[in-house]
């Protein structure tokens, strides 16, 4: 590793905190009493950017290029200042997949981080919440946290 790219050694670390951070904000929103289209809308959108921001952390365990739209484009120095192009996360979902191993499609997984990346962008597009016929199922996990709050705090999980 060149001296360099030895300043991104913290990256994984730091996408994770911010994707557990997400997370917990999402499902703090989720859990806000009462229920309004904007405490869910927020919690859809911090949900996407979790998911989207923890699978670019396990993409950075194998190479911070992983993340980076044009891999061969890519200098550590962008990626340091914020201005890399990062993957989207079909990107994402194809590269876990094909490069790191991790068995997105099995399970449905990958259908499941497309349907919230719908969601997200259901909610940052629109004004009211879209026709109870087409909006895809949320992740049972999702699901799960809207009914059954685990008491637990977040890091004892």
């Amino acid at each position: 590793m060149s001296t360099e790219s030895g300043s991104l050694a913290g990256l994984s670390r730091d996408l994770t905190e911010n994707g557990l951070t997400f997370l917990h904000r999402s499902v703090t929103e989720m859990r806000a009493q009462p229920a309004t289209l904007r405490s869910l809308s927020f919690a859809i959108v911090d949900l996407a950017a979790a998911v989207e921001v923890l699978m670019k952390a396990r993409l950075v365990r194998e190479h911070w290029t992983l993340i980076c739209s044009e891999p061969d484009k890519a200098t550590p120095t962008q990626m340091l200042a914020g201005t890399a192009k990062t993957v989207t996360p079909e990107q994402a979902i194809k590269r876990l997949e094909n490069v790191a191993g991790v068995p997105m499609k099995a399970g449905e997984h990958a259908n499941r981080v497309i349907d919230v990346a719908t969601l997200r962008n259901r909610a940052i597009h629109s004004q009211s919440p879209p026709p109870p016929s087409s909006p895809p199922s949320p992740p049972a996990a999702v699901a799960e946290h809207r009914t059954t709050p685990d008491p637990r705090p977040l890091t004892d999980r």
